[in-house]
């Protein structure tokens, strides 16, 4: 996204990028190429994960529209309301395993944490079991290694889409000799989810309300699709990029947070103080509907997100049967367009001073637009999980902060916080420096670890 940037500067808001796709940087754009409106999906991107069954990967609107339809159901607002007792308990999990951590002083891997959080609740509404990496040592952290070793050779698989099948073809022993331990692990991953999927499809007959709610393949299963939509191998592919999906963006943006706040006692101190008051009793934590209605919590996690802006590959759409117009440009049918949000949220025109952690800017009276706020995307496509996400920033943030740290004014009305610490981490661990899919921080950095005291 660099290069293509650095392109635009010479060239304007438009840029053909390669024969057969343009580049688009205007963020009022956005709006028109992410609209509800019938949208394709050309296969720039989502061919180099090798899911080619999951939504994410489908390229026809109709298609699209009817294996998302299925899913819709599940992910929507009423739907995560009914599951916010799972997600609180998952929560209450890690506070328990973090209180260990507490009491022996040893660090905090935060990405690790809360990818084992995530990907745990993800994994229970997919397959209906956790995956018990909460409880696991380290927090099982190979879930990160291995998503940060597998987007290592997407640019390669960008380019060269036929090698996906291919190393899923080959030996694991070749795949780690050519594409580095990371790969390997992912495709440790897909026989996992195809193991799952299948044992779902064998016990179907035996699902009752004593579960703790019915999957999402068992919706999926129970569904008007047509059977050749609910083979093992299409199945699969969904789990695993939803449980991809679920897991490690929504961890890397609670990480970051975390570290962001911790940099910045001042603005801790004001959304503690928010905290405090919203949850007197921490024994009786706040719903994500009563969490949202606090305006500094919700704009530290807007701020959050655009800083972090987790997913760096560019979305790219087509519009079979529209002109869009971009400017005084008018840009026909079934042409590829794409975007990149990082250029949005981290636009100086857009937002001053881009790499500041302002919270401010997001309350009444600031001076950021959420029109420009995109990191679920928008439209027909946007995240199926953007409110799973939501709850999940929302209540791990509130429970996690209200529990383990507190703040004090010194006389000179500076701000103190006790509870926590940051540990050889600073804004070098989560600024976004490198475009790999998912956004990375400058090479050799990451750790994103605390101590809790």
């Amino acid at each position: 996204m660099y290069k293509i940037d650095e392109l635009h500067k010479i060239y304007g808001p438009i840029v053909r990028i390669s024969p057969i796709e343009i580049h688009i940087k205007d963020p009022d754009f956005y709006d028109i190429l992410f609209s509800n409106g019938k949208r394709d999906k050309p296969p720039t991107w989502s061919a180099a994960f090798g899911n080619p069954g999951s939504i994410f990967s489908t390229t026809p609107h109709n298609l699209h529209r009817l294996r998302r339809g299925t899913l819709s159901h599940y992910f929507s607002p009423a739907s995560i309301r009914n599951m916010e007792p799972l997600i609180q308990e998952d929560i209450n999990r890690l506070v328990a395993i973090l209180r260990q951590y507490q009491r022996s002083g040893e660090p905090i891997n935060l990405k690790a944490a809360f990818a084992a959080l995530t990907s745990d609740i993800i994994s229970e509404s997919c397959f209906g079991t956790s995956q018990g990496y909460i409880e696991a040592s380290g927090f099982n952290s190979h879930v990160i290694e291995a998503t940060e070793g597998a987007t290592d050779s997407l640019p390669f698989t960008l380019q060269f889409p036929w090698i996906v099948p291919l190393m899923e073809s080959l030996p694991n022993k070749v795949t780690v000799m050519l594409f580095g331990s990371g790969m390997n692990l992912m495709h440790e991953f897909q026989r996992e989810c195809e193991d799952k999927i299948r044992q779902i499809i064998r016990t179907r007959d035996d699902y009752s309300p004593s579960l703790k709610q019915k999957t999402i393949f068992h919706e999926v299963l129970d569904s008007n699709l047509p059977p050749s939509e609910k083979t093992v191998r299409r199945l699969s592919d969904e789990a695993r990029t939803i449980v991809g999906a679920g897991t490690v963006t929504t961890a890397v943006t609670l990480a970051s947070m975390l570290v962001y706040l911790l940099l910045d006692p001042a603005r801790m101190h004001t959304l503690l103080e928010e905290l405090k008051e919203a949850i007197p009793d921490i024994s009786r934590p706040a719903s994500h509907k009563d969490l949202h209605k606090l305006p500094y919590l919700t704009a530290v996690i807007q701020e959050s997100l655009r800083l972090s802006s987790t997913i760096s590959f560019r979305l790219a759409r087509s519009a079979p049967d529209e002109t869009l117009q971009c400017g005084n440009v008018a840009i026909p049918p079934n042409i590829n367009m794409c975007m990149h949000a990082p250029l949005i949220h981290l636009s100086p025109d857009l937002f001053p001073e881009p790499m500041l952690f302002n919270p401010e800017r997001w309350l009444p009276g600031g001076s950021a637009n959420p029109k420009y706020l995109v990191p679920f995307s928008k439209g027909t496509r946007n995240c199926i999980g953007m409110e799973l996400a939501n709850a999940e920033l929302y209540m791990t943030s509130a429970t996690v902060l209200r529990t383990f740290a507190r703040s004090e004014l010194e006389e000179d009305g500076r701000a103190v916080i006790y509870g926590m610490r940051l540990l050889d981490t600073d804004r070098r661990d989560v600024d976004v420096a490198r475009d790999y899919g998912i956004s990375r921080c400058e090479e050799g950095r990451g750790m994103m670890r605390i101590v809790l005291e």
